[in-house]
């Protein structure tokens, strides 16, 4: 196990956040259910800080409850993420195709003089 053969490395801060039972209840997840939100991401830093002995604000280990307007339920979700990733595996379609960069004209390869 990676724990165990990490477990006498003093050069390695852990700050575990697999365990965190508190962190996989949805209030921390985006509406998604794939990418932490704000919540998610504060608790994370909050741990990450308390490994590393900095101060932090406390509100981050739960910032205040997202309204019930901002998280999709029920159909919405389904309608909204669920139906497209199944359209994108059904027609073989990544949801970057089409899409043009946000940053230059595409890759650029530097070569040495």
């Amino acid at each position: 196990m990676v724990e165990q053969r990490l477990a006498d490395r003093a050069d390695i801060i852990r700050a575990y956040n697999w365990f965190d039972e508190e962190l996989a209840t949805p209030r921390f997840w985006a509406e998604d259910r794939l990418h932490m939100n704000t919540r998610g991401h504060h608790r994370v830093a909050a741990r990450t800080l308390d490994a590393l002995g900095v101060p932090r604000p406390a509100e981050w280990w739960d910032l205040p409850e997202l309204t019930e307007a901002t998280r999709l339920r029920g159909a919405a979700y389904y309608r909204t993420h669920v139906a497209p990733w199944v359209k994108r595996r059904l027609t073989g379609t990544s949801s970057g195709d089409g899409r043009e960069p946000k940053f230059g004209g595409g890759w650029t390869t530097v070569l040495p003089a």
